[in-house]
């Protein structure tokens, strides 16, 4: 486990508590000074606030795509087009001369590596969906005004699959007075350091997943039977219809029975996994909503999936990101799609 030494001034840390508000479970606790206070309100203005002004944001997330499946692409706008590129990269790039043109001085950046653990504590506690999945980070400090100073960190999740890869970036800002900031700097990096997983919360998300395959089965093998049902009673009225119409009903027997043994081929596939096969080479995936029993097919690659009532896709790895309390999208009722496959 990475280890980061803390100040004096910050050694007096309490396990601060990170809730769920759709399962009501600890996604992770994260031992801060208890002087601290972590807000369970995704719709506060701040995740964190302290003493003498201390302040660190709700993460802001940006994502990507990069691949040959502009089709899945496409069914995701919020998803910018662009080839992945590294931490430091992406810091040059884009993000530093993002945060410069607000009129900040930049003084240092360096890597997180506490940050890559973290997330990848939190991957391996996650059902495998096949993909490979990597993490980069990077931190950086700026002078923001009179006497204060900003730590901005950027944290980039990678997901490659057949079709491309999908990535993000997660940023959070801390900001403190100057007199007390590396301090606070150190706090917060122990504690991302030091953080544990919440085992009741990837439970509750992995047996919900578990629960809707199965109910998923049941319903296909009810489908089917139903079908068959169908199909036997067509049959039935063909031959009631008698000799008169018996070459119109010789043919339409032979309609109904092709469409049967497609009907059947598509069953078996679904069975056999050979769907899922196609799926995978496409890059896609199906998703539904157990409540409704909608259905969508989605890019592949990320663990948490929201559907509105047009129909707009939001995908997200984050498990703490809920679109219904993000300020830029809140406006539209969002429902979190479970992947099949």
């Amino acid at each position: 486990m990475m280890s980061v030494p803390m100040t004096a001034a910050a050694q007096n840390v309490v396990a601060k508590e990170v809730i769920s508000p759709r399962t009501g479970q600890v996604v992770y606790t994260i031992p801060l000074p208890s002087s601290w206070q972590v807000s369970r309100n995704p719709n506060s203005q701040y995740f964190v606030t302290g003493p003498n002004g201390l302040t660190i944001s709700h993460s802001v997330k940006n994502e990507y795509f990069f691949g040959s499946n502009m089709g899945g692409f496409a069914q995701n706008s919020r998803r910018e087009y662009l080839a992945p590129m590294s931490a430091g990269q992406y810091f040059q790039q884009i993000l530093k001369p993002y945060i410069q043109s607000q009129g900040h001085k930049f003084l240092r950046s360096y890597p997180l590596p506490e940050s890559v653990t973290f997330q990848e504590k939190h991957s391996a506690s996650m059902p495998n969906t096949g993909h490979r999945r990597s993490f980069q980070a990077i931190g950086s400090d700026w002078q923001t005004g009179p006497g204060e100073t900003s730590m901005v960190s950027a944290v980039l999740t990678y997901v490659q699959g057949q079709a491309g890869t999908t990535w993000d970036t997660q940023f959070t800002q801390m900001e403190v007075p100057s007199s007390q900031f590396e301090a606070a700097k150190k706090a917060v990096r122990y504690g991302v350091a030091n953080a544990v997983i919440g085992r009741d919360h990837q439970g509750i998300m992995n047996g919900k997943l578990n629960a809707f395959n199965r109910e998923n089965k049941r319903k296909e093998d009810t489908r089917a039977r139903q079908e068959d049902i169908r199909h036997q009673g067509e049959m039935g009225a063909i031959a009631a219809r008698g000799k008169a119409t018996r070459d119109a009903g010789s043919a339409n027997s032979d309609i109904l029975d092709s469409n049967m043994e497609s009907f059947r081929k598509i069953q078996a596939m679904k069975d056999g996994g050979q769907a899922k096969s196609v799926r995978n080479i496409r890059g896609e995936t199906i998703i539904s909503d157990p409540t409704s029993g909608r259905r969508y097919t989605a890019p592949s690659g990320s663990r948490y999936n929201w559907v509105n009532e047009n129909g707009e896709l939001i995908r997200s790895d984050n498990p703490n990101y809920n679109p219904n309390t993000d300020n830029n999208v809140n406006q539209n009722d969002y429902k979190q799609y479970e992947p099949e496959d």
